[in-house]
């Protein structure tokens, strides 16, 4: 099947842009004067799920090859491999179409990144974190689990689909649902869908 393709003109790569996934919408995209050579593409989020009749934004970021974040203005062109489930545009705005699990991809200066993009039928109205007293050894990790609750009131696991981040990543990380001690004390993990989020605290306990 053919992907549909959106062409970006040209604009700025790797803007810090995630107060969408929070609510508020809030962007600075200038070029840097020192460019870094960027490696590699990421979309973020890398893995998403929204529902029929939504519009959601995905943003792209340069990675160098140290991995730091890089701005870089190139233009862009955007697919998905199930144009009749899930819409992309030239921004690379997200539509839902229809149920189902699609792929999208961003290709820009002879690079690509992909993201999951699961579309379901009812929007997420909440999202709960378990277990409900997460403890973790510095060293060692904890796995916390998500469920999502939709608006005919239905819930599932969506773990995978959210996007997480720490309070405090220098006590605590967390990565695809797995929380890391790093230091004793006490951080919140937060996982976000769209506009929607649950969060719980994490203790770090000292290493044996």
């Amino acid at each position: 099947m053919p992907h549909h393709i959106a062409t970006t003109p040209p604009f700025v790569l790797g803007i810090v842009c995630l107060g969408w996934m929070l609510g508020a919408m809030s962007c600075v995209s200038e070029p840097q004067e020192d460019a870094v050579a960027v490696a590699a593409l990421e979309i973020v989020p890398q893995t998403t799920l929204f529902s029929v009749g939504e519009r959601m934004p995905l943003i792209i970021r340069g990675v160098s090859a140290q991995g730091e974040r890089v701005t870089m203005a190139q233009p862009a062109q955007w697919s998905t491999n199930c144009p009749e489930r899930l819409g992309v545009d030239s921004d690379g705005v997200l539509e839902g179409l229809d149920v189902g699990l699609c792929t999208v991809t961003v290709e820009a200066n002879g690079l690509s990144a992909e993201a999951v993009v699961e579309v379901v039928q009812e929007p997420v109205t909440a999202l709960g974190l378990t277990p409900e007293t997460p403890l973790v050894e510095v060293g060692q990790g904890v796995h916390l689990t998500v469920t999502a609750t939709f608006a005919d009131d239905s819930s599932r696991y969506v773990t995978q689909r959210v996007v997480w981040t720490s309070s405090d990543p220098s006590i605590m990380t967390v990565k695809e649902g797995r929380a890391t001690g790093h230091a004793p004390g006490s951080a919140v993990a937060t996982a976000v869908i769209g506009d929607v989020q649950g969060s719980i605290e994490v203790q770090v306990l000292p290493a044996p």
